[in-house]
């Protein structure tokens, strides 16, 4: 079987969905490692997934300040 890295620094949404896509792998025989924000090992370990930590995420400023603004402040 393969050995699958599944990457997500994304919204939470996309985290429990690549965390799912990566369990349902593993379950197929694949070994899979998850590689996400540090915060995210234990859910990646609790799935029984390997874990990788991704180096500081350097669009988080950004993130942060499009999250409180409003849809007609990002046209």
């Amino acid at each position: 079987m393969a050995h699958i890295v599944c990457v997500s620094d994304g919204m939470t949404s996309v985290v429990y969905s690549v965390l799912e896509l990566a369990r349902r792998l593993a379950v197929d025989g694949h070994r899979v490692t998850f590689v996400g924000r540090p915060e995210r090992r234990a859910l990646a370990l609790r799935q029984g997934l390997a874990f990788e930590a991704l180096p500081c995420n350097r669009s988080a400023g950004y993130l942060a300040s499009d999250a409180r603004s409003g849809p007609i402040s990002r046209l």
